[in-house]
């Protein structure tokens, strides 16, 4: 009689033939396929798309798109959205230039060379799905070398950029230093995060009185918001900015920064 081989490990028996993990990997194998298939993302797209395109765009640079109508008010002038061919997966992005109400079957867009099928999807850009889909709050992360961080004051960084006719507004502001061995700041400096890259009282969302000054390890600092006025002017299009009251000195820290913030229309 013709047996398999037999292990005894921990007290087990174990009996297997070739020909099942073979099965077995074979089983694996097409699981992975229909993961990273062009139907599975398809279907991914179509998911999460607000509208189809009506008729097809061979080439053509067009101010106005053919689409479904959505059935409600969700589209907005300066939404910032992305068709994707259903097909190949390629994708072009768009600004919306007027609102799109919900019996709408076009949406005017700025001038863009388009070339896709009918029933192409369209969805929200990225930092707009993100608005929409995850409470109305987007957490943007920026990373911050050290030759940047010394020179905040004369090189403001742009956490996040602005929009014309809309409006950033800053919730949240997580600070995280990194690179600390034994240098420590040295410079007694104000960290501000504001609309423009003023000091001036009034002028700006927030700001941490000797931010990093003598802190002998990478620590987290967080701001939310100063009350009152922040900006002499509107803020409408103005992107948020990280900057001090002059340059810091230390050659080892660098920053992660963590801005949350909402996106509205003026």
């Amino acid at each position: 009689m013709k047996i398999g081989k037999l292990n005894l490990q921990g007290g087990k028996n174990i009996n297997v033939a070739k020909r099942k993990v073979a099965s077995a990997k074979g089983f694996m194998f097409n699981q992975h396929n229909v993961n990273i298939s062009r139907e599975g993302i398809r279907n991914l797209q179509q998911r999460i798309c607000i509208t189809e395109t009506t008729a097809n765009i061979v080439n053509a640079t067009t101010t106005a798109i053919g689409i479904n109508a959505i059935g409600n008010d969700v589209i907005k002038k300066n939404d910032r959205l992305v068709i994707v061919n259903p097909i190949t997966g390629a994708a072009t992005d768009i600004v919306v230039t007027a609102d799109v109400k919900s019996s709408d079957t076009s949406i005017s867009i700025n001038t863009t060379a388009i070339s896709s099928p009918l029933g192409s999807f369209i969805m929200y850009q990225e930092e707009f799905l993100n608005y929409y889909v995850r409470g109305g709050t987007i957490t943007k992360k920026t990373t911050i070398a050290n030759a940047d961080y010394k020179t905040l004051n004369t090189n403001p960084i742009t956490l996040v950029t602005g929009v014309t006719g809309m409006v950033m507004i800053p919730v949240n502001l997580l600070i995280i230093t990194s690179g600390y061995s034994s240098d420590d700041e040295g410079n007694d400096k104000y960290l501000y995060c504001g609309h423009g890259t003023t000091s001036t009282a009034g002028r700006f969302w927030d700001a941490i009185r000797s931010f990093n000054y003598r802190v002998r390890s990478n620590s987290t600092w967080n701001m939310t918001g100063d009350t009152g006025q922040i900006m002499n002017d509107t803020i409408s299009g103005d992107g948020i900015n990280l900057y001090s009251s002059g340059d810091f000195e230390s050659d080892e820290f660098a920053l992660t920064v963590y801005l949350t913030y909402r996106i509205d229309s003026e």
